[in-house]
């Protein structure tokens, strides 16, 4: 490897954004950040679709099972509003694609980026270039789900108090 390569890859590295994922703001600590969010994210889309399925299909066998008592089913109703309000509030399976795909697309950047240094035959300019868009596209893909996620996010609308009065 070329001398001013070495240079330049022992300065660069010594940057935060290239520190390893203990490091605050590099690539590797938000790549672990979106994977570990992703999985959170993963964990509560099943467990919450999987609660509001089975309280949707429990419902009428509880309606059956107690046809006099209508407290079993109001509560049962209500859980099933409130594990699909959490879902559409929270939007944990939009939240566990878009994590996802950003951690998958910072991987594929920082690979790409590492076959362009390890080349043999690489000189410094496109070395440099490599390193121009490892960054440049990985904060773009950090800006871009980071925008997408709240403009998705979705809070309850209130009536306002004029138009609740005529």
């Amino acid at each position: 490897m070329d001398e001013d390569i070495k240079d330049y890859l022992g300065r660069i590295k010594q940057q935060s954004f290239f520190g390893d994922a203990s490091t605050a703001g590099s690539l590797k600590s938000n790549i672990r950040w979106y994977q570990n969010c992703a999985r959170t994210s993963h964990h509560w889309f099943r467990v919450v679709g999987f609660t509001t399925v089975f309280l949707s299909v429990s419902l009428p066998f509880m309606a059956a099972i107690y046809p006099n008592e209508v407290q079993p089913t109001v509560i049962m109703s209500w859980l099933i509003a409130l594990a699909g309000g959490a879902n559409g509030f929270f939007q944990w399976g939009r939240a566990w694609q878009s994590r996802t795909e950003a951690y998958i697309r910072l991987e594929r950047l920082m690979m790409q980026w590492e076959v362009a240094v390890h080349d043999p035959n690489a000189e410094i300019s496109a070395i440099i270039t490599a390193t121009n868009k490892l960054v440049t596209d990985a904060r773009e893909t950090i800006k871009n789900e980071t925008g997408t996620f709240f403009e998705e996010v979705q809070f309850p609308e209130v009536e306002s108090s004029k138009s609740s009065h005529q």
